[in-house]
């Protein structure tokens, strides 16, 4: 049901959500099952965008040394440790900032410390809840302060940024 209800499917008629509702009615499925699914399903949408574009930042504390801007651009995506929305739902803080942790540890021993143009990581940061968290490279939680920059690419005005974005750039959890 999530994924049809997911879809987005129109007949020129209902929508995904009319028609799995007329459906369930034409097949006598109770109606009071129905909203109560129909009532998850929204509360899962709600909750999920809670967490639709968290990413973490890979602070190295870059200073350009004449790198070119349009190579600083395109290796941007670099910086940031997509997040799946689906792995943070219905936890609390406490569990969402140990998941962070693991990541953040994985991430450094995958890299070896090291990214590139960008430099070795100094530390990473979670923005959750209005809320900065700040990560060393051991997954701790730091008193640091981090300032986001971003190289951005943009030509007649259009970023160019999400054009290039690998689209599985994420770090998978053990």
């Amino acid at each position: 049901m999530y994924s049809w209800l997911n879809s987005s499917h129109y007949d020129f008629k209902y929508t995904s959500l009319e028609f799995f509702e007329n459906l369930s009615l034409i097949c006598n499925i109770n109606e009071i099952d129905i909203q109560s699914e129909i009532k998850e399903y929204t509360e899962l949408l709600k909750e999920l965008a809670r967490f639709k574009n968290n990413s973490i930042f890979i602070n190295t504390a870059f200073k350009r040394k004449g790198e070119p801007i349009f190579a600083l651009g395109f290796s941007e995506y670099q910086r940031r440790i997509k997040l799946d929305p689906e792995e943070f739902i219905y936890k609390t803080d406490d569990e969402i900032l140990h998941l962070i942790s693991t990541i953040v540890k994985q991430h450094y021993l995958q890299s070896k410390g090291d990214i590139g143009i960008w430099g070795k990581v100094k530390n990473y940061l979670f923005e959750y809840n209005g809320k900065k968290y700040v990560f060393d490279i051991n997954g701790m939680v730091t008193e640091d302060e981090v300032f986001e920059n971003r190289a951005i690419l943009r030509v007649d005005g259009k970023d160019l940024i999400s054009a290039i974005e690998p689209t599985n750039k994420r770090i998978k959890k053990c």
